[in-house]
């Protein structure tokens, strides 16, 4: 794909003029979603421009895994795939912890680093679990920067800090900014999160801060503001839009795919989506704002990356998207995925209630799964982890978000089939297995499950169709049920001679007349797969 012509390497400032200078490079959180989606930019420079002469990585090591296994690990990756040669030649490991005094640097390292002609620093290593202690987040995302700006005045480096646009709570048209602390003193709020956490808390509550991520960014920003900082806002960090590849999502399901991932796995159900539009942006259009906030951008800078409410999807698009590919795909049955649909759409026109459906179709089943130990151990650890995550997105998912930015929206990007090519991206964590490549899918017969009761239920959820044709529909999966194994459709071959014909056209399908079933088969599937968009036929014959 190019990249360049997709509009990839312009979301920023298209006018500005490229710095070509020679840089030498330190990146944290490499081995993150975000930090390889900016290595893999750096070495593309490099190979490109020429002008990344060199890239420290900070790692350390986790468990029995050392530096070196988790380097050879990112290198190995698919965001590394066709850089290779070139990571070899210039990413050097530089083994530190961000938790420790000094980035946890060896005096051996410091010296490398301050010898080497350090011109940036990008900083992307970050925790983004929204319920970890206020200690442990405020040792992570402001000890870490602090320690790491410090090194960057020492250095003479430039300091390219990675926040979120969310530090800004229930933004409306949040400007690139510091956000007001209404009296609070950032250092202040520091101390009292590192120690009894009294004035801390009391500020983030009455600040409206949802968790400990977004309050520990927002003191980070502060904080860094007061020396030379320069600051990238992304918004909820979806997958790649078209590097490395099609929605590559990296070794594990970001934000936005981990929604869908649960929703597959059943271990939530539902979420508290609204009829807002989503705040979502591609990763590889983040790695670009970052990339020119750093070589292009100015001291004291804050750059959102956050794209406009132009592509009109919102959260409940979202929702049914997801639905409806589960039920194309298997996961779902027509009528589990047609009540889905309604209680999100209820969910959606009033938000107060979802955390009541929450409880009642999240928490409680999980709850007594684990009680009841009625699952694989791995698979409860799964389930205690996750089956409250839809009340941890909320804050995002529920409210209304708008943000100022410079960022632009190539005119060739479709929000709704980057929605779809993350849905399939995401089915591989779901059921841990690769999508097969057929695109068969049976729509009747005995592998179905249900009664003519169920039938009848399934034939009134369907989207269209007069009463009779329901009545009939249903008549005909339950017949099919008895007399048939399986009836199969190709829908990708369907759905693709779909895609080639002008929608003002009249369509005439032509059965090959094996069995007058043809004819019922044909209306059966156009009722059954609403997703197709095909009305049921009016039937034409002679004697």
């Amino acid at each position: 794909i190019n990249a360049e012509y997709m509009g990839l390497n312009n979301v920023v400032d298209p006018t500005a003029e490229p710095d070509k200078s020679p840089k030498v490079v330190l990146l944290t959180g490499v081995t993150g979603f975000v930090g390889q989606m900016v290595c893999r930019d750096l070495l593309i420079r490099a190979a490109k421009v020429g002008d990344i002469k060199k890239v420290y990585v900070l790692c350390r090591g986790r468990g029995t895994s050392t530096v070196q296994d988790r380097l050879r690990a990112v290198r190995d990756s698919e965001a590394i795939e066709g850089y290779r040669d070139i990571w070899d030649d210039i990413v050097t490991p530089a083994e530190g912890d961000m938790k420790e005094s000094g980035c946890g640097f060896s005096q051996e390292t410091q010296d490398l680093l301050k010898a080497s002609g350090l011109t940036h620093i990008l900083h992307c290593a970050a925790s983004v679990n929204f319920n970890q202690p206020l200690a442990d987040a405020a040792l992570i995302n402001v000890g870490g920067p602090l320690e790491m700006q410090s090194l960057a005045t020492k250095w003479n480096a430039i300091m390219v800090h990675v926040s979120t646009a969310f530090v800004r709570p229930n933004a409306r048209n949040g400007p690139e900014e510091l956000v007001d602390l209404c009296g609070y003193d950032a250092w202040e709020l520091y101390q009292s999160a590192m120690g009894n956490q009294l004035l801390a808390s009391e500020a983030m509550k009455r600040l409206g801060f949802p968790n400990t991520y977004t309050f520990t960014k927002c003191l980070a920003e502060h904080l860094l503001m007061r020396t030379t900082c320069r600051i990238t806002r992304p918004a909820i960090v979806g997958p790649s839009w078209v590097s490395p590849k099609v929605c590559w999502t990296g070794p594990k399901p970001s934000t936005l795919a981990a929604c869908f991932v649960l929703r597959y796995a059943r271990i939530s159900r539902t979420f508290g989506m609204s009829k807002n539009t989503t705040p979502v942006i591609p990763v590889d259009i983040v790695s670009q704002a970052i990339l020119h906030t750093a070589f292009q951008g100015r001291d004291g800078e804050i750059i959102n990356a956050v794209w406009g409410p132009e592509h009109g999807v919102t959260w409940y698009d979202v929702a049914r998207f997801t639905y409806q590919y589960a039920h194309l795909h298997g996961t779902y049955s027509n009528l589990s995925s047609s009540l889905y649909m309604t209680l999100q759409w209820w969910i959606a026109c009033q938000p107060s209630i979802f955390p009541r459906i929450h409880y009642l179709l999240n928490r409680l089943p999980a709850q007594f799964i684990v009680r009841l130990r009625l699952l694989k151990p791995g698979q409860l650890n799964l389930l205690e982890r996750y089956y409250d995550m839809p009340m941890v997105y909320l804050p995002f998912t529920g409210e209304h978000y708008t943000f100022q930015s410079r960022v632009k929206t190539p005119p060739v990007f479709d929000m709704v089939e980057y929605m779809a090519k993350t849905l399939e991206s995401s089915e591989f964590f779901a059921i841990n297995k690769p999508k097969p490549n057929s695109t068969l899918q049976t729509i009747a017969g005995s592998e179905t499950s249900g009664n003519i009761i169920t039938d009848l239920l399934w034939a009134n959820s369907q989207p269209r169709g007069s009463i009779p044709i329901r009545i009939v529909g249903a008549l005909t999966r339950n017949i099919l049920r008895m007399c048939c194994s399986s009836v199969v459709c190709d829908l990708g071959s369907f759905a693709a001679a779909l895609n080639e014909i002008n929608p003002n056209h009249v369509i005439v399908l032509a059965p090959t007349h094996r069995s007058y079933l043809d004819f019922v088969l044909v209306s059966y599937l156009c009722f059954s797969i609403p997703e197709l968009k095909l009305e049921v036929p009016h039937v034409l014959c002679v004697d």
